[in-house]
């Protein structure tokens, strides 16, 4: 690997990009996901009420699921060179 790629990852590392952010989008992406495709918090297919309810459920559940490390340490496992 060239300087520029290790001091990229470096930086990202650095600021908490691997611990943080890409736990974060990748519980908010998956939950948002299983909500929309339930269709549980819609009343009908072109509902807006329904898509800004179901990503700020998604957002507040990502948002908690970073406090329990042991969650985070198991993600980062799967996520291929993250530290």
């Amino acid at each position: 690997m060239d300087t520029f790629t290790t001091g990229f990852f470096s930086l990202l590392s650095q600021y908490g990009f691997f611990d943080l952010i890409l736990p974060f989008l990748l519980i908010f992406s998956l939950i948002y996901m299983i909500v929309e495709l339930s269709g549980l918090l819609k009343t009908s297919n072109d509902d807006p009420v329904g898509r800004k309810l179901s990503a700020l459920f998604s957002f507040s559940f990502a948002l908690m699921s970073l406090a329990n490390q042991n969650l985070i340490i198991w993600l980062l496992s799967f996520i291929p060179n993250a530290s």
